[in-house]
């Protein structure tokens, strides 16, 4: 009997997942073409009605032996949908191509590609706010060369972060998936105790990263204690996608080390499928310091408005948030809509605004927090 695990198969649709494409995170100095190139990802998320306060991040990496691909190639494509299907926000990236021919003998192809994906999940982690991620929590999938980078992501300590975007932000990931991919030979001695724990799928006649170099990989992972699993796919060559992605048992496998290793819930709160209760009408509140307007609708869901000075503020929160589910916020009309600013969530946490507002008197909204969550999606990354 499989184990319960909520982000282990598909919950959405592919029609249903939001993409966000082309999205530039960094740039950086191509040796091979001697050229600064932008580097760009493409972001999936699950549909608008995902009102989890926060989700765990993936990254996708494409193959093409450190020679071709790019974050649009079909199977990172599919798999940043993959993830995006079972609940986490995902991206799938770019990284340098320096290398003349696979494999690289020399080092540099494989750290600037390195350096390239850290600066995605810096970017990623940067955004946590406007995408709601969860930040302790970041998996990656990669295939060929992809996979190889994983590893590296994974285990490589030595070289540094690198300089090819959002600097100061972290890059550590939580956990990886690999599809005939590998630690290469040069890189073995990064392997450590306390190594990202891994999956790899390894065909046995696999002609580009030939299988005894991934049973190598997981040897030394086996020596020091580094958590993975192993699926060996007797007569497969390389990335033989459909022994893989056809196998619904070895897909949920995969998944399930993943969400295990990250510690996501198995069910209930925190789940893509935890069911979000429609909150109640926003309470009319009573007294002089916080008379509320006729009651409009904002994104299908009701609000009122209210005039109130600053000295008015907190009572307006205290009577507004009595019911948990509301939401105080300030309301900012631009030239296009009106946007809402967080004050306060918490019923009992009414603090001084000054740090919040400067005018004397501000225009607050009441309304449920399902309403503010969904706008909220909509942040601008930066």
């Amino acid at each position: 009997m499989a184990p319960e695990c909520c982000f282990c198969d598909p919950i959405y649709t592919k029609s249903e997942v939001i993409a966000t494409k082309d999205v530039i995170f960094g740039s950086a100095r191509n040796v091979k073409t001697g050229e600064s190139e932008s580097l760009l990802l493409n972001i999936y998320e699950p549909p608008t009605s995902d009102l989890r306060v926060t989700r765990p991040i993936a990254i996708s990496i494409h193959g093409g032996g450190f020679v071709s691909g790019n974050h649009n190639k079909a199977t990172a494509v599919r798999w940043g949908q993959f993830f995006a299907m079972r609940g986490y926000v995902a991206a799938s990236i770019d990284y340098r191509l320096e290398a003349k021919h696979w494999p690289p003998p020399e080092k540099y192809p494989y750290i600037d590609a390195l350096f390239d994906a850290k600066a995605a999940v810096r970017y990623m982690v940067k955004n946590a706010h406007a995408l709601r991620l969860d930040t302790d929590r970041v998996a990656v999938f990669g295939s060929s060369a992809g996979g190889v980078l994983s590893y590296m992501l994974g285990m490589v300590q030595s070289e540094g972060e690198g300089d090819s975007g959002s600097p100061g932000y972290a890059s550590n990931i939580t956990a990886f998936a690999s599809l005939s991919g590998e630690l290469p030979p040069m890189f073995l001695d990064e392997m450590h105790v306390g190594s990202a724990p891994f999956v790899e799928i390894h065909g046995t006649k696999d002609g580009a990263v030939p299988y005894a170099n991934a049973t190598a990989t997981k040897s030394l992972a086996d020596e020091l204690g580094v958590d993975n699993l192993f699926y060996t796919l007797p007569g497969a060559g390389h990335v033989p996608w459909a022994a893989l992605e056809g196998n619904a048992s070895m897909m949920f496998g995969v998944f399930e080390f993943l969400s295990s290793r990250l510690r996501l819930p198995t069910k209930g709160i925190g789940c893509p499928t935890d069911p979000v209760p429609t909150p109640p009408p926003a309470p009319t509140p009573s007294g002089a310091s916080c008379r509320f307007q006729n009651s409009t609708t904002y994104q299908d869901e009701p609000y009122s408005t209210v005039k109130v000075s600053l000295n008015d503020f907190q009572g307006c929160c205290e009577l507004c948030l009595g019911d948990s589910s509301c939401v105080v916020a300030q309301m900012h009309h631009g030239p296009k809509d009106a946007q809402f600013t967080l004050c306060s969530l918490m019923a009992t946490a009414a603090k001084p605004v000054e740090h919040v507002v400067s005018p004397p008197s501000l225009e607050l909204a009441c309304l449920p927090q399902q309403a503010f969550l969904r706008n909220s999606s909509a942040a601008t990354l930066v």
